[in-house]
């Protein structure tokens, strides 16, 4: 198949080739064709002859071969691609992404007990938000994000958290979407989460989805550590909340319970621990890392 003015109705032989054909060479070849015709198309098999490998180059029917390989977007700025912001807002995108642990006072925070309030952790190496829970059996300390941007589990989801927490005996601790605040009854809202509380059967910890419906935990079969670790969640609406652990790593894969619509809103982040069953010791929980990326309704809110 080729173009009208091209070709003639005969038998093709080599020296009627349509001249619209792209021709493959390495690049010192293609630097010294003869014959070219405008908008003549060629491919380059190496970097020589001033041709990139595996580029398209059109010659302009003068005097140069233009390259008609598309330029790769790095978005470093508004020629190159245009603003990057740009790509989520047209796609109905929300990214938050590697929150600075230091950030505080874009939380809501609270603790009781004996325990201080939430403050940021150095200890030369890494940097956390941390939680205490103080000497008191009922002491506990949690930290909350939300607002006019909620999750939009009708969407995907995408969320990963990096933690350390200092003891795993008469603790309860959680972290993730939309997840209660560790001094309150679990609910059946929305929701999407980890967590461990030393009720459970295992000294695993637990991920967990709600429906609206219904609330159901699973073991990940990750046992518990007083070292750092961290977990990846991608979410399927209507199939799967996939979470991927460190250790391993190991993936376990939730598919019962799952949320769906929109979250609350005003905890559509949250973190926290508190002391369980009589435990009189203070327990840290650290955030060392946490991002969350998710794709928004179009009526929603960006609050910058």
């Amino acid at each position: 198949m080729g173009l009208q003015s091209q070709w003639i109705k005969e038998v093709m032989t080599k020296s009627k080739m349509n001249n619209m054909t792209i021709i493959g060479e390495n690049g010192t070849v293609l630097a010294g064709l003869t014959g070219k015709f405008k908008g003549q198309v060629v491919v380059s098999y190496d970097t020589s002859g001033g041709f990139v490998q595996w580029h398209l180059y059109v010659w302009d029917g003068t005097s140069a071969w233009i390259e008609a390989t598309l330029p790769v977007h790095k978005h470093t700025g508004n020629a190159d691609g245009g603003p990057f912001v740009d790509l989520f807002i047209n796609n109905n995108q929300f990214l938050e992404y590697n929150e600075p642990m230091s950030h505080i006072a874009d939380w809501v925070t609270s603790n009781t007990g004996t325990g201080s309030a939430v403050n940021v952790h150095d200890n030369g190496t890494d940097i956390a938000r941390r939680y205490q829970t103080g000497t008191s059996s009922t002491g506990f300390g949690t930290g909350t994000k939300g607002g006019a941007v909620y999750m939009n589990y009708s969407q995907r989801i995408l969320f990963n958290w990096v933690w350390q927490i200092s003891a795993i005996t008469n603790v309860f601790f959680s972290f993730g979407l939309d997840m209660e605040n560790i001094n309150v009854a679990q609910n059946n809202n929305n929701k999407i989460g980890v967590e461990w509380c030393d009720g459970q059967a295992n000294a695993n910890y637990y991920v967990t989805t709600a429906s609206g419906s219904a609330r159901s935990s699973s073991d990940s079969t990750v046992a518990l550590t007083t070292t750092i670790d961290g977990v990846k969640m991608l979410f399927t609406p209507g199939g799967q909340a996939s979470f991927v652990f460190d250790a391993g790593p190991t993936t376990i894969n939730k598919s019962t319970n799952l949320p769906s619509g929109a979250g609350l809103g005003n905890n559509a982040l949250r973190e926290g621990a508190k002391n369980n069953n009589g435990g009189v010791a203070n327990r840290d929980l650290r955030i060392l890392g946490m991002r969350v990326y998710h794709e928004r309704n179009l009526g929603q809110w960006v609050i910058a």
